[in-house]
């Protein structure tokens, strides 16, 4: 139970060489399997705030898909990512290169009659904050003359290996989905239980073949753990700063709102106040000389109590690790649905749910 408190971001890889490029950035390692069988190793990403768990799937989408929906069993995480290899369907893709996929394809989709295959699509968009990002991260990239090309472009993911520039599927791809970067074998059972789940959710791979014909030539000149690694690197930048505190901060507070009917035991604090009665904003930023407010709201049946200026304020208990986790972990729960106080506090505390003590469980909600 241990290992699932804190787990922010989960990753999923197909092959081991892609799970070993994420694996080798993670400290305290520790396993954490599902009850189905699923393997999960959470560790921590130095420098950061969040514990990371990783998969090793093998290929395919639907191992993908299965692996979304028992990963937000287990963790409830804001995040999720599909890091790994793909091949090139564009010539300037180089081997090594990064490719983060802005849409999903679900290339396979379609119907088939005596007057040939017509393409249905079926695709799904990165994650916007994700995305954005992952954009921010590479162009930090640019300045580094050691480091990788990052494009951002759509991938296309069917249960095919493709290694060939003139098979029918290929034209397929050519004709229908032409601005699709790369192929692969797993994202789109990924981004459609990512979507089921409401997850973020966001691809990054790196180029090891050009699907032209000659896959085992540039696999036997170590292409495949190049482009591993690289893909690797990029994502742990951009998981890196997805959990960085101040920005995560600042995003939740803006996004997640108190639920209604959710009230604390203490008195509500000065924006909060303020809000209520006309002042300023919630969040913004209150002169150290403001007076607190002693006039009742006008809905005095739910109004909280006046808060009274006292003569000295009382000296604020630390917040312990536990609680710390407990917020994050209340915060990401209310962002996948609706709790009462009680039911939230419960999914907490219990051994089916996140384990913490009853006190965290309830500083968590009450804040």
């Amino acid at each position: 139970m241990s290992e699932r408190r804190g787990v922010r971001v989960v990753v999923l890889t197909a092959l081991p060489l892609e799970y070993d490029a994420v694996r080798r950035h993670l400290h305290d390692r520790g396993r954490s399997p599902h009850p189905l069988g699923i393997e999960f190793e959470v560790g921590n990403l130095p420098g950061t705030d969040g514990r990371v768990a990783i998969a090793e799937l093998g290929q395919g989408n639907l191992d993908a898909a299965l692996a979304v929906a028992h990963a937000v069993e287990m963790f409830r995480p804001g995040a999720i990512l599909f890091v790994g290899i793909a091949g090139a369907l564009h010539d300037d893709l180089q081997i090594g290169d990064v490719l983060t996929a802005t849409r999903v394809y679900a290339y396979q989709s379609g119907t088939v009659s005596d007057r040939g295959f017509f393409t249905r699509p079926r695709s799904h968009d990165a994650d916007r904050e994700l995305e954005q990002r992952a954009r921010v991260v590479a162009r930090t990239y640019r300045d580094r003359p050691d480091a990788p090309a990052v494009h951002f472009r759509p991938v296309a993911a069917g249960d095919v290996v493709l290694n060939s520039r003139t098979q029918p599927l290929s034209d397929q791809l050519e004709n229908n989905y032409n601005d699709a970067g790369a192929i692969e074998m797993e994202s789109a059972g990924m981004v459609r239980a990512c979507h089921v789940c409401r997850v973020p959710a966001l691809v990054i791979r790196g180029i090891s073949d050009r699907a032209d014909g000659a896959k085992e030539i540039v696999d036997a000149n170590g292409s495949q753990p190049l482009a591993a690694r690289n893909a690797a690197d990029f994502a742990v930048a951009v998981i890196a700063d997805y959990l960085s505190a101040p920005h995560r901060q600042v995003t939740k507070s803006a996004e997640q709102p108190p639920p209604p009917n959710v009230r604390s035991k203490a008195a509500p604090t000065m924006p909060t106040a303020l809000a209520r009665t006309g002042g300023p904003a919630l969040g913004s930023v209150i002169d150290a000389t403001t007076k607190p407010i002693t006039e009742r709201p006008a809905d005095r049946t739910t109004a909280p109590s006046v808060v009274k200026p006292t003569a000295e304020a009382p000296t604020a208990k630390p917040v312990s690790a536990e609680q710390q986790n407990a917020v994050r972990s209340a915060q990401s729960y209310l962002r996948n649905g609706a709790f009462s106080r009680k039911g939230l506090i419960e999914q907490l505390s219990s051994d089916a749910g996140e384990g913490y003590s009853l006190e965290a469980s309830t500083y968590a909600v009450d804040s």
